[in-house]
């Protein structure tokens, strides 16, 4: 069985033990089940559109791009498979220009980009200044991982 959600901004959650346990809890709530074998956490590129990018990169290359799945990688990289073997044999998927690399809605997604990109920017000066970084690696707890400065020089270190 495969159990999945408390969904973060990566990078931005203190307690990842927690979100694993809060799983745990609610699989064990509802389903008879044994021990929990496996843990693992993605990093889920969004487009700012939600919609994937599927297509070929550039006019005559042989490139292919399948990209910004959203959590969605089963079902949308299916679609993409089929897309891609259809490039592959010179058909025109129906999904080509929904999927397109080149599609720009920028008057619909303009929010969000700049939502996103200030969330960004606020993050990168968070590192620049050092502000969540531990000062050794001691201060790290079991199942927990963050950037470690050695000699001014930034190191990300996991303690399981």
């Amino acid at each position: 069985m495969l159990v999945g959600g408390e969904g973060h901004r990566v990078g931005q959650e203190e307690d990842t033990i927690g979100r694993y346990a809060a799983l745990e809890r609610f699989m064990v709530e509802h389903f008879s089940v044994g021990e929990t074998m496996f843990r693992w956490s993605t990093q889920d590129n969004r487009s700012v559109d939600r919609l994937p990018y599927i297509g070929r990169a550039g006019a005559e290359g042989s490139l292919y791009v399948a990209t910004g799945f959203a959590g969605w990688g089963m079902t949308n990289g299916t679609v993409a498979a089929l897309m891609i073997s259809d490039a592959l044999q010179d058909k025109v998927s129906p999904w080509s220009s929904l999927y397109s690399l080149d599609r720009q809605h920028l008057a619909a997604s303009a929010k969000r980009f700049v939502t996103e990109n200030t969330n960004v920017a606020a993050e990168e000066l968070k590192g620049a200044f050092g502000s969540g970084a531990v000062k050794s690696v001691e201060e790290i707890a079991p199942g927990q991982g963050t950037i470690v400065s050695v000699n001014g020089s930034d190191h990300a270190v996991s303690r399981d």
